[in-house]
């Protein structure tokens, strides 16, 4: 009875900070309602998006990589300057969104929800304030315990909100640093290109340089030979 209640709070901060309900200072009240309504299916579906995103961070790692070797002149430590930050972050929101339980919390509500036929955290919410989902114990030493696990989950997310806000703000320093690599990849690209041109230009000049040099020396040998 109360390990399904305290799954049902735990996985609220889950829900609220993916919904953008508590967390996203900039967004308008009217669309943090909006998403509040959002069914059950679409929420599965942005669990699993979100998961599935994390788990691709490392190819927007290998995507710069792979454009920063394409640019002949930019050194070994100047792709590590670059991809080091980015590596660093995604290793980071890896790491922290394993400590949250990757999608298992949303997951555990989702279907709680589904039983329960409920499309709204808020109705979820409601019904486990009325103890219409499970038989709530009446005792003395249950209420106790009750109170310390509010306690405790609303410390935890209160937590959790804390790391995903850095892990927003990281995000955005590391999508500055992205574009940033991008402007210095197709700077050397362009550098490369010019480099390019100038030396089939000076081969160019060079070898009709020859070419005069050789007729000027055959007409030179004929002057002598008369």
């Amino acid at each position: 009875m109360e390990d399904n209640e305290s799954e049902v709070m735990k996985v609220e901060m889950a829900l609220d900070v993916l919904d953008g309900t508590r967390t996203s200072g900039t967004k308008g009240s009217k669309l943090s309602v909006e998403k509040r309504h959002v069914d059950v299916k679409q929420r599965r579906k942005l669990f699993k998006n979100f998961a599935r995103l994390v788990d691709t961070a490392d190819e927007v790692e290998k995507k710069v990589m792979e454009n920063l070797l394409s640019v002949q002149r930019c050194t070994e430590r100047q792709r590590e300057m670059i991809v080091g930050p980015i590596e660093e972050f995604r290793k980071e929101l890896w790491e922290r969104f394993e400590e949250i339980g990757r999608d298992k919390w949303p997951r555990s509500v989702l279907r709680l929800m589904r039983e329960q036929k409920l499309q709204t955290v808020e109705g979820l919410r409601e019904q486990c304030e009325r103890g219409s989902l499970v038989d709530r114990s009446s005792t003395k030493e249950g209420e106790e315990n009750h109170q310390d696990e509010l306690i405790w989950f609303k410390e935890e997310k209160e937590r959790l909100e804390a790391r995903i806000q850095e892990c927003e703000a990281e995000k955005l320093r590391s999508e500055k640093l992205m574009r940033r690599a991008q402007r210095t990849v197709e700077k050397e690209r362009k550098t490369s290109e010019e480099l390019s041109r100038s030396l089939q230009q000076a081969t160019r000049v060079l070898e009709r340089l020859r070419r005069y040099g050789g007729m000027n020396q055959c007409f030179h040998s004929r002057a002598l030979i008369f």
